[in-house]
């Protein structure tokens, strides 16, 4: 059972998805955030039916897309389609999934490819400029 400062009596796993679909509806995407995280922290989520669980999960990510928290709403969308879902509940959650970019990998140095990019630089300068200076060793 879930309960919140606006709701303090408790509610079922599936009285919070309609409630967040309600929220949804009205454009409360604070609320819906607010109430679908608590739906997903409760002891009561894991017992609830699959069907409940996707939802409650669409229902956060569309909260946290609304929000501008793309990153999560990706994390969450993607656990969508762990489900065993029907063929439109696909489609959907791929195309709100257009809507969070592809999380930016962290810049590495390929350390292999500097050193042998420094080796080059060095012996291609020492080709090139080597023969002058030693011209003007004479």
């Amino acid at each position: 059972m879930v309960s919140s400062p606006d709701m303090p009596f408790a509610l079922s796993i599936d009285a919070v998805v309609e409630k967040c679909v309600a929220f949804r509806s009205e454009e409360k995407w604070e609320e819906s955030y607010a109430l679908s995280s608590e739906g997903i922290a409760s002891v009561d989520f894991a017992k609830a039916a699959a069907r409940t669980q996707w939802r409650l999960l669409e229902e956060h990510a569309l909260a946290s897309l609304w929000l501008g928290k793309k990153d999560e709403a990706r994390i969450h969308f993607d656990r969508v389609l762990e489900y065993d879902l029907a063929d439109e509940d696909i489609e959907r959650t791929l195309s709100n999934l257009g809507y969070c970019p592809e999380p930016e990998k962290p810049f590495r140095i390929d350390w292999k490819k500097y050193w042998i990019g420094l080796l080059f630089a060095i012996l291609t300068a020492f080709i090139l400029i080597g023969p002058g200076l030693l011209k003007g060793c004479k």
